[in-house]
């Protein structure tokens, strides 16, 4: 409470003494309920005092017993608790409020004649109103706009490529998405990513979606536009379509450790990214997929087995793994037992290390010549892009 007074007030905490005084003097006096309302002052040996609240509800107030005297105080002898000086009240005022018959009156009389306290209006002039001839004559500025002068452009509706396609419906009616539509399925059957079938009964059917992304370069602008279908991975069901699903990925800490060796020793550090890399997993689960909207071959009643992995499946970063890994588990490469993203290959002077993130590869080689042969023996597999056929030449395809 003295605190919420010095605020109030926004006086200095010099006066905190003063604040808790006052404050201790008002709250010994003030009624409250747990003495039967009367103020802790009134529940000592004292005689008991009235409140100066007049009653302003009852009756006209009465304001005699404010006196010129100031209220009666013990004297510091006689109590010990310390006493303020004595309160003057000014003198007192006879003030009578109206009766509440009158003041009933007053109310009927406003509510039943409200136009008798109400100025007079003015009477309107209906000489001056407006016709309906003026209200409907065309405005009589003199600015000319296109529309006084009878010129109109026509609405011509386009459709931006910037914008992407919300269905494949909507995609197959724009050539350059349609082309990138037909790109994207003529490359996943030539990977055979999939072959028609009957769906065999009690197996369960996915569905697919196409994803439209648009490739900028660095100043902004267009570079292609990619259409990519994706399996619905939500609707597979455990232990029938999917068992694994945990792709290991480099480890910070072994990505730093390569770094440093590298840039300690000199050697030549490059970075190989494979395009579409989920694709060239192998499933070794049944899952069968409807077909593409817009691509349908044959029967509609034939639905797609698929032979490798597709984007949205549960499995797919597992199954590119599994099979990335044996590749070069094939080229003489090993695997480390401390992070098995790591494979490394040392032979005589010739060391590799190799971290896989994902899709994403950082090589390191002792020497830029030894780069060149590391993947000789992949040359008759089919592309990849060539995944690790052609970028290990320079190691770089970025």
């Amino acid at each position: 409470m003295a605190l919420a007074m010095l605020s109030q007030a926004g006086l200095a905490t010099r006066f905190w003494d003063d604040a808790v005084v006052t404050a201790s003097f008002l709250i010994n006096r003030i009624p409250t309920p747990i003495l039967n309302n009367i103020s802790p002052f009134e529940s000592t040996a004292r005689p008991a005092y009235t409140s100066p609240v007049p009653s302003v509800l009852s009756s006209p107030v009465q304001l005699d017993h404010f006196q010129h005297t100031p209220y009666p105080s013990q004297t510091p002898s006689s109590s010990p608790i310390p006493q303020s000086p004595p309160a003057i009240f000014p003198p007192p005022i006879n003030y009578t409020p109206a009766s509440a018959s009158s003041l009933q009156n007053q109310s009927h009389s406003s509510i039943s004649s409200p136009a008798a306290n109400a100025p007079a209006a003015d009477t309107p002039d209906t000489d001056n109103l407006p016709t309906d001839d003026d209200i409907s004559a065309k405005p009589t500025h003199h600015m000319v706009t296109r529309g006084k002068a009878s010129i109109y452009k026509p609405k011509v509706f386009t459709i931006s490529l910037d914008c992407l396609p919300r269905s494949a419906l909507e995609a197959l009616l724009i050539p350059i998405w349609k082309a990138a539509m037909l790109e994207e399925f003529l490359a996943l059957l030539r990977n055979r990513t999939w072959i028609l079938t009957s769906l065999p009964p009690g197996k369960n059917l996915i569905g697919n979606t196409w994803i439209f992304r648009l490739k900028r370069h660095v100043d902004g602008s267009i570079a292609r536009h990619k259409a990519r279908l994706v399996a619905q991975g939500f609707s597979q069901e455990p232990g029938f379509d999917f068992t694994e699903t945990f792709s290991p990925v480099v480890k910070p800490t072994t990505i730093r450790l390569i770094l440093s060796i590298a840039v300690t020793l000199g050697w030549e550090i490059s970075h190989l990214d494979v395009n579409n890399a989920f694709l060239h997993g192998d499933l070794n689960e049944e899952i069968y997929m409807r077909q593409p909207v817009g691509f349908e071959q044959g029967d509609p009643s034939l639905v797609c087995k698929l032979n490798k992995a597709l984007y949205g499946l549960k499995q797919a970063s597992r199954s590119w793994f599994l099979t990335i890994q044996s590749v070069l588990l094939s080229l003489g490469f090993q695997q480390s037992r401390a992070d098995t993203s790591l494979f490394f290959r040392i032979r005589g002077k010739e060391v590799i290390y190799l971290l896989i993130y994902v899709d994403d590869m950082l090589v390191t080689v002792k020497e830029k010549r030894m780069s060149c042969n590391v993947m000789e023996p992949r040359v008759s597999v089919p592309t990849w892009k060539d995944v690790l056929l052609s970028g290990m030449p320079s190691l770089v395809k970025s």
